[in-house]
């Protein structure tokens, strides 16, 4: 956003448009594309009565781009479960992620591991 960016949005706020007002908005908000600016400042002059300041606006912002681009959600994958059966890894319980024998291992994003752990292998081995 340039300097003519902020001073239309300290404008349209209200604020006026003094030397140390554009060089603190664009401070705070001069990374911002100008429309999600706007459309932030929008969105706080519908819900305050108030002037806003630059980082509510910030925030305002982040919030926008949050909602548009959520975060991915961790993709499943399948067990490799030759990993397990073939190793005897199925028939014990993890020490590490504490799955029970019979049961594949749970990576740490909560989903089902593509093969078990570690320590749930060498312990097999370990005992052969």
């Amino acid at each position: 956003m340039n300097r003519f960016d902020i001073v239309a949005i300290l404008e349209e706020t209200g604020i006026g448009a003094t030397e140390t007002a554009t060089r603190h908005w664009g401070d705070t908000i001069g990374h911002l594309d100008p429309d999600l600016a706007r459309e932030a400042l929008h969105i706080h002059q519908r819900a305050n009565a108030f002037l806003p300041s630059a980082s509510e606006i910030l925030d305002i912002a982040n919030d926008i781009q949050a909602r548009n681009n959520p975060a991915p959600t961790p993709t499943r994958s399948r067990a490799v479960m030759p990993s397990y059966t073939l190793t005897g890894a199925i028939n014990e319980d993890c020490p590490t992620c504490e799955a029970p024998a019979g049961h594949t291992c749970i990576a740490a994003t909560g989903l089902e591991a593509r093969i078990p752990c570690v320590s749930r292998l060498t312990r097999k081995a370990a005992a052969a």
